[in-house]
C-alpha cells in the first residue's frame, strides 16, 4: 500500500461463496499522506528549534507513480519509503557545506507527524534527536 491515500474499506465476509457470505466486519482504514506545508519543530542538545518561518513543502508526483517531491529552505529534499515498521518515511538533504541531514518519520497523522533526525559529515554524524511538525487540517 506504499504510495496509497484516502480511506480503504476492508470487508471481512463468512460463508460458502461471495453471493451468499454475510459481512461480520467493515474497517474504513484512512491512509495519511506526507503532501503539504510542515512546520518543524526540533530538538538538538536539549534545546528546542521551531521551523516556522521555512516550512518543510512536500508535493505528491503528478505522474501516477507513487512518491513524493520535497524541499525545505529552497532545497530538494529526497523522500523515500521506509519498512512501515521502524520508520514510515525518510527525508534527507545536502547543505551547501556538505552536511547531510537524515529525518526518518516514525508517526504520522492527518496533522502531525514525529520521529527521528540527524547530520552527518565527512569521518562522523550527530546522535540522533527527535522533531516534530504540524500542518494545517484542510477541508474540501
Amino acid at each position: 500500500m506504499i504510495g496509497s491515500y484516502g480511506t480503504v474499506v476492508v470487508s471481512l465476509r463468512i460463508g460458502n461463496n461471495l453471493s451468499s457470505a454475510v459481512e461480520i466486519q467493515r474497517l474504513l482504514i484512512s491512509l495519511q499522506t506526507l503532501e503539504g506545508q510542515w512546520t518543524v519543530t526540533e530538538a538538538y542538545n536539549g534545546s528546542y528549534y521551531v521551523y516556522d518561518f521555512a516550512p518543510l513543502t512536500v508535493d505528491r508526483i503528478i505522474d501516477g507513480q507513487p512518491g513524493y517531491t520535497a524541499s525545505w529552505e529552497n532545497m530538494p529534499v529526497s523522500v523515500s519509503f521506509g519498512d512501515g515498521s521502524n520508520w514510515l518515511y525518510q527525508l534527507s538533504f545536502e547543505q551547501e557545506e556538505g552536511i547531510y541531514y537524515t529525518y526518518q518519520i516514525q508517526r504520522l497523522s492527518g496533522s502531525q507527524m514525529s520521529g527521528q533526525w540527524r547530520y552527518t559529515w565527512p569521518g562522523t554524524s550527530s546522535d540522533w534527536e527527535t522533531f516534530e511538525a504540524q500542518r494545517p487540517l484542510t477541508f474540501p
